[in-house]
């Protein structure tokens, strides 16, 4: 008659050491997960601004003259609008105001109430996208010049500048307007240490 071999178990301490491997393994993973994540939203908000600003770039384009978009703070949430060239001297501040560059689109919450990124500047001072020095906390989050009016030309140029975003914790990011090409870039920022990744 042949013998059953017997099972062997496992120990209290193998199995304690298994279970700290995974744990570590899971520690080390889940922040650079976390990281992953948020330079996925943060790339997907830029892409929104991306596509605002393309829009009034063609239309200054197709209709040749100036066009664009104005930022304004409206009950703590970021809007937009699109606003035309009325008297062929460009889209200004004061015309706006006095009705002679007219709005042609009303304006828009930026991003919806969906998502973890706002327009906005970490709680940390990060590096200027443009000029490289620093940005404190309190600051503008969006910059042209000293307005928040992006304007196009005909030719595609526009007002450089740029827009901060936020996810609310150290996240940060800025969406950079480049001037003579009207070009928009992504810009991520390392807050923690201020400077441009």
């Amino acid at each position: 008659m042949k013998s059953i071999p017997s099972a062997r178990g496992v120990s209290l301490v193998e199995l304690l050491t298994v279970i700290a491997i995974v744990g570590l393994m899971l520690a080390i993973s889940i922040p650079s997960l976390n990281d992953i994540s948020k330079k996925r939203e943060l790339r997907a908000a830029s892409a929104e601004l991306r596509s605002i600003f393309r829009r009034v770039r063609s239309r200054a384009v197709a209709r040749n003259s100036n066009s664009a978009v104005k930022f304004r703070r409206i009950g703590g949430v970021w809007h937009y609008g699109f606003i035309d060239d009325g008297d062929g001297d460009g889209v200004m501040n004061d015309d706006i105001a006095s009705g002679v560059d007219p709005v042609v689109a009303p304006f828009r919450e930026v991003f919806g109430s969906t998502g973890k990124v706002r327009i906005g500047l970490p709680d940390v001072p990060v590096r200027d996208a443009e000029s490289g020095g620093i940005v404190t906390p309190d600051a503008s989050p969006v910059r042209f010049n000293r307005s928040t009016l992006c304007s196009f030309s005909p030719t595609g140029s526009a007002t450089p500048g740029s827009i901060y975003l936020t996810d609310g914790a150290h996240g940060a990011a800025a969406v950079v307007v480049y001037g003579a090409t009207g070009k928009v870039r992504l810009k991520l920022l390392n807050e923690a240490i201020g400077v441009n990744r």
